[in-house]
């Protein structure tokens, strides 16, 4: 069993997405992925660990491949899997990997192994621990004193439109002909409105992390006009803009005349409020969301980040577009 392909800054682009929640990405250093990434695990908060992707191959036991396979797909969806010749590949992100090796292991535990999954036992799940350890043990090792820092600074590949800009925080391509089922990409979409996001998380398949209201000061907040209304005519823009600016002061009054959280004032933004967002994807789902977002029909603030997400991934890949 090893590891075939996995991302290139794997606790760097973690650290980004968790960060981009509060808005704290100026504490980023060199060196602080791995005890953020740690800090996160310890208390629970998982769903960052969705932005990175490892893939993992066992070429030579069938049999011990078609008992992980079975365990696989009884216990997390999130894990893709695939059979060639005498072996299988499997993909996952960290989240999976971890809530998986949780699961065996506690099935494991007393009886050796789970019941129903013949070869399954504690030697196979020992074996995928300490692969996963080896691979990062800052997200994998249950013992805090295998953390290793790590020095890496994210190389992000961006492009810009007006006031959006799109970067390629990681990605990882194995070998072509599993790339799409089994490869992902991860990106940061900034300067999109609330529309775009909520439109951009009913991709189920993909995981997300997104500037919080309910953490953030929105004070003066930032917000997009769409062309639309630039071109409906001067009456249209000061409707919109007198609109938005009311949304803006009564917020603030809310928490400052009312001593009302953030969490209860921010009821009254408008989905024109620009919100920062990572999106992460198999190359498979980001194909399904390319033919569905660089569609006339689509709305036109989503048509816009599809073509410079599509355009940016043939950087990369070019596979699947």
């Amino acid at each position: 069993m090893y590891v075939i392909a996995s991302y290139h800054y794997p606790l760097e682009t973690i650290e980004y997405a968790g960060r981009t929640c509060y808005m704290s990405q100026d504490k980023i250093t060199a060196g602080s992925a791995a005890k953020f990434v740690s800090k996160i695990k310890n208390v629970g908060h998982l769903s960052v660990l969705e932005h990175s992707r490892l893939i993992i191959c066992e070429p030579d036991d069938m049999d011990k491949a078609r008992s992980i396979l079975y365990v696989v797909a009884l216990e997390h969806p999130e894990i893709e899997m695939s059979t060639y010749l005498n072996g299988a590949v499997f993909s996952g992100n960290y989240r999976a990997w971890l809530d998986l090796l949780s699961a065996l292991r506690k099935h494991c535990h007393n009886s050796g192994w789970w019941s129903g999954i013949g070869n399954c036992n504690i030697e196979l799940v020992d074996e995928l621990y300490e692969l996963l350890v080896k691979h990062n043990p800052a997200v994998f090792a249950d013992d805090t004193l295998l953390l290793s820092n790590t020095e890496s600074i994210i190389q992000d590949i961006s492009s810009k439109y007006h006031d959006i800009e799109i970067s390629i925080l990681d990605y990882c391509i194995p070998n072509y002909s599993i790339a799409e089922q089994h490869g992902a990409m991860t990106v940061r979409i900034k300067g999109g409105s609330r529309c775009l996001t909520h439109e951009l998380v009913r991709h189920r398949k993909a995981s997300f992390s997104q500037q919080s209201q309910r953490y953030v000061d929105e004070s003066g907040f930032p917000y997009v006009i769409p062309e639309e209304i630039i071109h409906a005519g001067a009456n249209a823009l000061t409707e919109y803009t007198s609109s938005i600016k009311h949304s803006s002061e009564v917020y603030s009054k809310l928490q400052a005349s009312y001593d009302l959280k953030k969490q209860i004032a921010r009821y009254v933004l408008p989905n024109a409020t620009v919100s920062e967002i990572v999106m992460t994807a198999t190359w498979k789902w980001w194909k399904h969301f390319f033919s569905l977002r660089c569609s006339s029909k689509a709305q036109p603030e989503m048509q816009t980040i599809a073509y410079m997400i599509r355009d940016l991934s043939k950087t990369i890949y070019l596979g699947s577009f």
